[in-house]
């Protein structure tokens, strides 16, 4: 009989890298890789991450979320909304990765003003000008030249079928 402690761990996880195959590690949480439930049981995990601020929006797919803020008057950054998702990730256990965090500013004001960078977890987040979200390129500008152009070149690489 296996004891207690190991009763609930039945899913063996092993990684296979540079011709060499790790030890066998147990583990109960999660779900394994390719599970069709996967998503779902993600979105109902999150689904209480919501934006309670005027103005700051959450969008939300699978995995990847935006936090969309209108900026008025003196405002400079997402301000306490960006704080707020932080906080609500660390407290979910669930681990931002920075280095794939993105910022892009679109502003149409005449003057438009220099924004201080996001810092989270003591990293900085890199400024884009463009941006690809679930396959839609958006540029600071809002002209969607270069997803115009991205579709055209698709379908020039597809003509063969016709």
């Amino acid at each position: 009989m296996k004891p207690l402690q190991f009763a609930y761990r039945t899913r063996p996880q092993r990684v296979f890298t540079n011709g060499t195959l790790s030890n066998t590690l147990y583990t109960c949480t999660g779900s394994p890789q390719g599970c069709v439930l996967s998503p779902l049981l993600f979105i109902l995990y999150t689904n209480d991450c919501k934006s309670t601020h005027a103005n700051c929006h959450l969008i939300k797919f699978a995995d990847d979320t935006v936090l969309l803020s209108l900026l008025s008057g003196t405002e400079q950054n997402h301000g306490q909304a960006l704080y707020n998702f932080i906080e609500w990730c660390n407290s979910a256990l669930l681990e931002l990765n920075v280095s794939k965090t993105k910022e892009m500013v679109i502003d149409f004001r005449r003057k438009p003003q220099r924004t201080d960078p996001v810092v989270i977890h003591c990293e900085e987040v890199d400024v884009m000008d463009q941006y690809k979200y679930l396959g839609t390129i958006f540029d600071n500008t809002l002209e969607f030249e270069q997803n115009t152009e991205a579709i055209i070149k698709k379908a020039h690489q597809r003509q063969y079928l016709i």
